[in-house]
């Protein structure tokens, strides 16, 4: 009696046929598959670049106007006057030499209060407290030609908060006084 069913395969040839998948799928385990994960990270990493390529053109013309907002005329000069001392004559329009140089800064002034118990320790030193409100670049003019007065001693503190569509600055800083 014959046997029906499946037709017997050779051995050798199922052998062969083995041996010939193995191969190919040895080969895609070795070579097509890690290439394929390196491009995709490559590819990640190209959209990382893009993305960052695409907010520096956005964030470029903020830096532009920064930049026209820090550069001077006088950029890298630094008043540096001979220093000398205020007249105690001349304490009195100390507060108007303040509000010269702040509306020269186009800031804003809100106080400027002297230190009477500066005056009572025979230091020769009047502390003065400055309170304004304006742009931080307008501040930076202000404290350049502050820094060019020759009476100034030091500047103590500085504070800068966020106000209503503005900054508020305070300053406390020291004039030398003749005795």
């Amino acid at each position: 009696m014959e046997q029906k069913g499946l037709p017997r395969f050779p051995t050798q040839s199922l052998l062969y046929l083995l041996i010939c998948a193995g191969g190919i799928i040895g080969f895609f385990l070795l070579a097509i598959y890690p290439y394929q994960k390196y491009l995709s990270g490559l590819d990640r990493e190209i959209k990382g670049i893009e993305t960052q390529i695409e907010e520096q053109k956005i964030l470029f013309p903020v830096y532009k106007d920064l930049l026209k907002k820090v550069s001077t005329a006088k950029q890298g000069i630094l008043p540096f006057p001979q220093k000398g001392k205020l007249d105690r004559e001349k304490m009195d329009g100390i507060s108007f030499i303040f509000e010269e140089i702040a509306r020269k800064s186009n800031l804003s002034l809100v106080t400027i209060v002297p230190d009477v118990k500066s005056l009572v320790k025979d230091s020769g030193l009047l502390s003065i407290d400055v309170r304004m409100k304006g742009d931080f670049f307008n501040f930076r003019n202000f404290l350049l030609q502050v820094g060019g007065m020759p009476c100034l001693q030091h500047i103590e503190e500085i504070r800068i908060q966020p106000a209503t569509g503005v900054k508020e600055f305070w300053l406390k800083l020291w004039l030398a006084l003749e005795k």
